[in-house]
């Protein structure tokens, strides 16, 4: 059995019960299910092109003929843009000032890029065209960057090149730029949800993961959007961050039934082995806490997976007289819809 896993697993909270799964991953037996998910190589994907002798021609054809048959679809724009990268971060972001007047240009080919990968994708795909969008999505990255005209621009292009009359819009964003005028204008533009990274209700801890807002921004975004009708907000939580104890989990989720989100989303980390050496999604290459030198400094250590396990229990304990969660970690109000779903 891997030393280094069982230890992980044996990091435990003694002021919060052992975690149920404990002891069937101590067992020895089980050695090869902990090495697993001590490792846990979250964000993996399969793409069209990793499935040998899979053309990529027959790919379209047979996405063309899936969608064709489809009753909904759900469509996302992707905008990479960011003012900063968490720490935490795997995929390719384009960090820039966006009060900076370079990064004007920067904003106008993020959106011309967008809306020709989306137009090639309609000549590959063309039943694409015509099917009802259930739910659309513009997601990041940090879409809330985007200055008005260029938003305004893309939401022109889909609006007239895919089929929303059935459709709810969704806008995901940060609290930093989610301000008051910003949400008047996604109310404007069609947007009936929204969501953001809060990642933690603490502080501490947010500035630890590298993130350059406060816990009162996102206090304040939640108000902001209901004062003026978006109900529909999502709010994401991490655990198993560095720095992070179960008692501040426990916070994350006093404060979350106290703000009485309609929707919340809460992931775990990769676990602390895997942020020193690789990414699941970048490969090989140094996590963002390792180049700046924050691992192990101080008190700012990752919880071991026994404490993680501790803290997803504890998620559960929180929410699930009041949330329905869908697999996994997607927690929605009891009598309110699903995450991707209408409404």
């Amino acid at each position: 059995m891997n030393a280094q896993a069982l230890g992980s697993l044996n990091d435990l909270d003694p002021n919060y019960p052992v975690p149920r799964v404990y002891d069937f991953l101590a067992d020895p037996a089980n050695s090869a299910m902990l090495d697993y998910v001590y490792n846990d190589p979250f964000g993996c994907h399969v793409f069209p092109g990793d499935i040998e002798g899979y053309p990529l021609g027959q790919f379209f054809q047979d996405m063309n003929q899936e969608i064709g048959q489809a009753r909904q679809i759900h469509l996302w724009a992707y905008i990479p843009t960011c003012r900063y990268r968490c720490h935490f971060c795997q995929y390719p972001t384009v960090i820039l000032n966006p009060k900076a007047p370079s990064s004007q240009q920067v904003f106008t080919d993020v959106v011309d890029y967008n809306i020709k990968e989306a137009s090639l994708w309609l000549q590959k795909v063309p039943a694409l065209a015509h099917a009802q969008v259930g739910e659309f999505n513009i997601f990041g990255g940090t879409p809330s960057l985007l200055p008005e005209a260029e938003l305004r621009r893309l939401m022109a292009f889909y609006r007239s090149h895919f089929n929303f009359d059935e459709a709810t819009l969704r806008f995901e964003g940060e609290p930093g730029t989610l301000n008051k005028p910003y949400l008047s204008l996604l109310k404007e533009l069609g947007f009936t949800k929204i969501s953001f990274g809060a990642q933690s209700f603490d502080d501490r801890i947010i500035s630890a993961c590298g993130r350059m807002h406060s816990a009162q921004e996102c206090v304040d975004t939640i108000e902001y959007a209901r004062a003026i009708g978006l109900e529909w907000v999502s709010v994401d939580l991490i655990y198993g961050m560095l720095g992070q104890a179960v008692d501040d989990v426990k916070y994350d989720m006093e404060k979350t039934l106290e703000l009485d989100l309609s929707h919340v989303v809460i992931a775990k980390l990769h676990m602390e082995e895997f942020m020193k050496t690789r990414t699941g999604v970048s490969g090989e290459r140094q996590s963002h806490w390792q180049r700046k030198g924050l691992i192990n400094i101080g008190d700012m250590t990752f919880p071991g997976l026994g404490k993680q396990y501790q803290m997803r229990e504890l998620v559960e304990q929180y929410l699930a007289p009041r949330y329905h969660e869908r697999p996994t970690m997607y927690f929605h109000q009891q009598h309110q819809p699903r995450k991707n779903g209408k409404g």
